[in-house]
């Protein structure tokens, strides 16, 4: 019961490993040297500029945030539901001949 209501939660850290990723891979590209911790992100002052713009590319990378939003319910509660219900068909079937 408790990993199901961790879902959204899970789902949120998981956006937020990505953006960190993805402003850490702008770092190492473009040389600027970073310094993680929880998704803060530190550097020396002659980058302090360019961390925005990259933070603001990452979040932009990311899909629209309605399909994420949608696969998140889909692949947590619809298909979910689907391949339980499908299950539970079967067994009543197997009851009942």
């Amino acid at each position: 019961m408790k990993s199901r209501r961790a879902t959204f939660a899970s789902f949120i850290h998981q956006i937020d490993a990505t953006i960190a990723c993805h402003v850490i891979g702008q770092c190492n590209a473009s040389g600027v040297p970073i310094y993680t911790v929880h998704y803060n992100f530190f550097t020396n002052a002659l980058h302090a500029s360019t961390m925005p713009k990259y933070y603001r590319n990452a979040f932009f990378s990311l899909r629209d945030p309605l399909y994420l939003i949608n696969r998140l319910i889909y692949d947590n509660v619809i298909r979910y539901s689907k391949k339980y219900f499908n299950l539970m068909n079967r067994k009543e079937m197997l009851l009942y001949t």
